[in-house]
C-alpha cells in the first residue's frame, strides 16, 4: 500500500510518458554504427585542433574496432538510467515536499495502488529494454557481431588471422604463438619445468613470451586457458582456478574456465601503431605545422612509423606528416631545410619522439592472493617489430586451427 493522495497520481502518466522522451532524447548513440570515413571527414571539416578525446569519461582509449559501438552502448545504458534516477529522485522529493505536514492539511490515507499507472510504468520498461535489446543487434559493432563474427568457421582459422593460445595460472600470463611451421606444440601438465612455464612438448618451436604482441588491422583470434601448477618433482597438482581476460583499451573481457578453453577475437584500429610526440620545439618546423605534444604520428612521407624514431635521412624539403590527435586522424606539412650532414628526421622537424602508448592485461577475477599481480604487458606493433619480437613472419605461419586441449586428468590416463 501506498501512502499519499490519490490527487498525486493525476500528472503520474504525464510526467512518466515525458521522462521516457527526455530519455530516448538523451541518448547520443540511437545507432551504434558509425561510416569507416566519418572519423576523417571530421578531422578534415574541423581540423584536428577541434577532435574530440575518444575516452569515455574516465574510460580509456577505445583502440578495437568494436570498441566505440560498447562505447556507445555503456553511454546510452548510462543516460537512461541516470534520466530515470533524477526522475524518480526527483519525484520523491517533490512528494515529500508537496504533501509535507502543515497546519489545516487534511490527513493523508491509505490507497491499494493505481491499476493504470503501474501499467504505465511497467509498459514504459519493457519499451526500454527491448530498445536496448534491438540497438545491439545492429551494426559491426554490435553485441551480435561481437558474438558471431569470430574469423573462425567450423573449427578452422581464417587465412590472415594472428592467432595466439593464452595461458592464466596462479599468477600469471603466458602468451603462446605458433612456430615458423604453423603449428602449436601439443602441451602437458607434466612437461612443465621452471624453463617450460606452459609445458609445451618442444619449447624450441614455438615462441612464449610473458606479454601479448599483436599487429593492427588484423583479426586476432585468442583461446584462453586457465593452467594449473605441476610440479613435476613431487608429482603434485593443483587444479586450475577461475581467471579473467580483461583488457580495458579493447573493451573487452571473458572468464578463463577451468578444463573448458574459451575464445575471443578482436581488431586494432588502424592508426594505433606511431611515435608519440614527447616535446615540440618552439618556432621548429613541426611546431610552425601545427604539431603538439601527444600527438601519434603514424606515417612519415606515406611511410608508416613503427618504432621511437621517425625514420633515416632527411631528403626532401616537405615533409608529410600522418598523424592521430583525440582518436582522429590528420595531416600536416612541415617546410625543413635539408641538412648539411647526417641528421635524424625528428630533429630537422624540432620534435622529440617515444614509443607509443603500452596497454596492460589484467586478471578481472580474484583468483587467490597474489590477484592483484596477474597482469601482463600489451603492445600493438607494426609488422616490422612484430617480426623481431617472435622470430619470423607470422603471415606465414598462420595455423589452420588450434589443438584440442588435454587435461591433467586425461594425460594421467594416457599415462595408464
Amino acid at each position: 500500500m501506498i501512502l499519499t493522495r490519490l490527487q498525486g497520481f493525476k500528472r503520474a502518466p504525464f510526467l512518466l510518458a515525458m521522462a521516457i522522451v527526455a530519455m530516448l532524447l538523451a541518448a547520443p548513440a540511437w545507432a551504434q554504427e558509425k561510416s569507416a570515413d566519418a572519423p576523417a571527414a571530421a578531422a578534415s571539416a574541423a581540423g584536428p585542433d577541434e577532435a574530440e578525446p575518444k575516452g569515455l569519461f574516465w574510460m580509456p582509449d577505445a583502440i578495437s574496432t568494436y570498441g566505440e559501438g560498447v562505447d556507445d552502448l555503456f553511454l546510452l545504458i548510462f543516460w537512461i538510467t541516470g534520466i530515470a534516477f533524477v526522475v524518480v529522485e526527483g519525484l520523491m522529493l517533490w512528494f515529500l515536499f508537496r504533501y509535507r505536514n502543515r497546519e489545516g492539511r487534511e490527513k493523508a490515507h491509505y490507497t491499494h495502488g493505481n491499476n493504470k499507472l503501474e501499467v504505465t510504468w511497467t509498459l514504459a520498461t519493457v519499451v526500454v529494454l527491448v530498445f536496448i535489446g534491438v540497438v545491439q543487434l545492429v551494426g559491426d559493432s554490435s553485441w551480435l557481431t561481437i558474438k558471431t563474427g569470430y574469423p573462425e568457421k567450423d573449427g578452422v582459422v581464417q587465412p590472415g588471422t594472428f592467432v595466439v593460445r593464452v595461458y592464466g595460472e596462479q599468477f600469471a600470463w603466458w602468451f603462446n604463438y605458433p612456430g615458423k611451421d604453423g603449428k602449436f606444440e601439443d602441451q602437458r601438465h607434466s612437461f612443465k619445468s621452471p624453463t617450460n612455464a606452459v609445458g609445451l612438448d618442444d619449447l624450441a618451436k614455438d615462441k612464449v613470451l610473458p606479454k601479448l604482441v599483436v599487429p593492427e588491422n588484423v583479426n586476432i583470434l585468442i583461446e584462453l586457458n586457465s593452467l594449473g601448477k605441476y610440479d613435476a618433482n613431487t608429482e603434485i597438482y593443483t587444479h586450475p582456478v577461475l581467471h579473467s581476460f580483461f583488457a580495458p583499451n579493447l573493451r573487452l573481457k571473458q572468464d578463463l574456465v577451468p578444463y573448458y578453453p574459451g575464445k575471443i577475437w578482436f581488431k586494432i584500429k588502424e592508426g594505433t601503431v606511431g611515435a608519440l610526440v614527447a616535446k615540440v620545439e618552439p618556432g621548429s618546423p613541426a611546431a610552425v605545422a601545427g604539431m603538439k605534444k601527444d600527438d601519434l604520428i603514424v606515417a612519415v612521407n606515406g611511410k608508416k612509423v613503427h618504432s621511437e624514431s621517425l625514420g633515416g635521412a632527411v631528403t626532401r624539403t616537405t615533409i608529410t606528416l600522418e598523424y592521430m590527435r583525440g582518436g582522429k586522424k590528420a595531416k600536416a606539412e612541415a617546410e625543413v631545410k635539408l641538412p648539411e650532414g647526417a641528421a635524424e628526421l625528428q630533429a630537422v622537424l624540432g620534435v622529440t619522439v617515444k614509443e607509443g602508448e603500452k596497454y596492460e592485461i589484467v586478471c578481472a577475477e580474484l583468483c587467490g592472493e597474489g590477484h592483484s599481480n596477474m597482469h601482463a604487458p600489451f603492445l600493438v606493433l607494426s609488422e616490422e617489430d612484430l617480426a623481431k619480437e617472435l622470430g619470423y613472419d607470422w603471415k606465414t605461419a598462420v595455423p589452420a586451427k588450434f589443438p584440442e586441449p588435454v587435461h591433467y586428468y586425461q594425460e594421467q590416463k594416457e599415462a595408464e
